[in-house]
């Protein structure tokens, strides 16, 4: 009695995946297309939002990287450049996990790994879920990405400040820019008379 209903869920499982196979390679994107048909309006001012957005985007990088190029800030260019990598790796992951979870990769996945039919992991589907966590996550990461990267530029951009200043300082001197008159400033030298000197 046993190894025939193992037998039979065996086949049950194999027509599952088989018939979920048969819909992914027919229409990757049906259910896509589906809401195309009903409703285009609602593509359309996606996909105006995503070029407006993206005009935007470029817009804003071009005009960062020319006030980056007119200070002449090589670091903070080379930021800029990693930053951008880091966006473009993790969003091309972002859309490989959406892509698997739309075309229904992600439930023979499951099946496989949880070693059930097809047809009960497309219900409720914990890779699938776990999919949309790891994008979220994905997000998430950039934000933080970007807040580390600006915290960068901003302590590089001070520290490059301060040595240029110190660099340009003379050493000795009754300056008030003089290295001598600061540290007379702040207490850690007084400036005794010389009834020697000329």
């Amino acid at each position: 009695l046993l190894p025939s209903s193992r037998s039979a869920r065996r086949h049950a499982g194999q027509r599952a995946r088989a018939s979920l196979v048969r819909r992914w390679n027919v229409g990757i994107f049906g259910s896509f297309a589906e809401e195309l048909v009903a409703k285009p309006q609602i593509f359309l001012g996606e996909v105006a939002a995503v070029v407006v957005l993206s005009s935007l985007f470029e817009t804003a990088e071009k005009w960062l990287r020319k006030q980056l190029r007119g200070t002449g800030d090589d670091a903070a260019e080379e930021i800029l450049n990693v930053l951008f990598k880091e966006i473009t790796g993790l969003g091309f992951i972002g859309l490989l996990l959406f892509i698997a979870t739309r075309t229904g990769s992600a439930n023979l996945l499951a099946a496989e790994l949880l070693n059930v039919p097809p047809g009960e992991v497309a219900e409720e589907n914990p890779l699938a879920e776990t999919f949309e966590d790891v994008h979220i996550m994905i997000f998430m990461l950039m934000v933080v990405l970007l807040f580390q990267a600006g915290a960068s530029l901003w302590i590089t951009q001070q520290v490059a400040s301060c040595w240029q200043s110190h660099s340009q300082t003379r050493a000795f001197g009754l300056a008030n820019d003089s290295l001598e008159s600061k540290f007379v400033a702040q207490g850690y030298l007084e400036r005794v008379p010389n009834e020697n000197a000329p």
